[in-house]
């Protein structure tokens, strides 16, 4: 970027952690999008390869900003906080004193009164588009933390049932993310050529420190020589490897019904799929792009016959149905039946006159 006059100060790429990663990521992006749009301007030809074509078509897409920008406000908002409480990278080499179960409860009890307060503001008193699209995130995201917490029973209780044990309790998983990152590592550097196998023989011997033992390096060669038989040997060593070549021979035994299931699961989409098309045979189907008039005579099942059609074959998300709350609770509503013909016209022949205003669409959408 430099090379061609473009401001790149401190820009050092993208950085990918486990959770959160999109949140930064789109923080990222946003603060760097107009140096990649200008770069892609003034050296990339975007007409070289689908790939380059569709990043190109992304970075000068309204739309793809907006969800950018509103995933970056959730970041700030929920996910940048949540990692810093349960202290995910390197956020946990800071000590935290909230870093307990009681201090995440209260985490989320404080931080849902927060999102309900905003999500009511943006809803009932938006002042464009984006305000109203993110009060329904915001909504979204509230009812997915409540579904979480209520799973887990100690999110239920009230503050006098909570037990004094649970500050004894370790928070997170992070020790063995760690022990996945290590491994990811590791592969990287070996650029691949090497075997989880010895990969993970290799973490073994560097945990247990053999050969870097002081009482090891301090033995004759012939003792050192002993030792090392003894680690690669011995009956304790044979009783480790059954167990690991047991469990190897579970997951291949696992890999091969799998495959066996991918198969199977192939064979059933094919014959449900012939199986569709003769139902709408019966009612001259099914449609194309040349014969789209004929969808005003079709009745409701037999639309949806076409649509499961299409859900088979070029349009596998197409939808009949959207799921509305009601008394608390989602429901699915099916569409109707202008509804439904819209979304087979859709799939099989898009019309070219719509808005591309994305503010519009979201205040007339939501």
């Amino acid at each position: 970027m430099a090379n061609n006059g473009l401001k790149a100060d401190g820009f050092r790429g993208f950085m990918a952690n486990r959770f959160g990663r999109i949140a930064e990521l789109a923080q990222e992006y946003l603060t760097w999008r107009g140096s990649i749009q200008a770069f892609f301007n003034a050296v990339v030809d975007i007409n070289s390869n689908k790939l380059v074509l569709a990043v190109s078509t992304f970075i000068q897409n309204d739309w793809f900003t907006c969800c950018s920008e509103i995933y970056s406000k959730m970041g700030e908002l929920m996910i940048f906080p949540m990692m810093e409480i349960l202290g995910i990278d390197k956020r946990g080499d800071e000590r935290n004193a909230d870093r307990t179960w009681a201090g995440v409860k209260g985490f989320f009890d404080s931080k849902l009164v927060d999102l309900n307060e905003l999500m009511v503001e943006r809803k009932e008193h938006p002042r464009s588009g984006k305000d109203r699209l993110e009060g329904a995130v915001i909504e979204e995201v509230i009812d997915a933390v409540k579904n979480q917490l209520s799973k887990t029973d100690y999110f239920t209780r009230s503050e006098g049932e909570t037990s004094g044990e649970m500050k004894y309790a370790p928070l997170t998983n992070l020790g063995c993310e760690s022990e996945f990152s290590k491994l990811d590592h590791q592969i990287k550097a070996s650029g691949g050529s090497t075997s989880i196998q010895t990969h993970s023989r290799k973490n073994i011997l560097v945990s247990a420190g053999l050969l870097v033992d002081s009482d090891f390096e301090s033995k004759s060669l012939e003792d050192r020589n002993a030792s090392w038989k003894w680690a690669r040997c011995s009956d304790e060593v044979k009783k480790v490897q059954k167990l690991e070549a047991d469990f190897l021979a579970t997951v291949r035994s696992a890999k091969k019904l799998a495959l066996r299931k991918k198969e199977d699961l192939k064979k059933k989409r094919a014959s449900k799929t012939l199986a569709v098309l003769e139902k709408c045979k019966t009612h001259g189907g099914p449609m194309t792009p040349n014969n789209l008039e004929a969808l005003s005579e079709l009745n409701e099942n037999q639309l949806l016959a076409e649509i499961s059609y299409l859900r088979l074959t070029i349009a596998p998300d197409i939808r009949q149905m959207r799921r509305v709350k009601a008394d608390g609770k989602f429901k699915m509503e099916k569409f109707s039946m202008d509804e439904l013909r819209a979304s087979i016209r859709n799939a099989l022949r898009p019309e070219d006159n719509v808005s591309t205003d994305i503010d519009t669409l979201l205040m007339n959408a939501l």
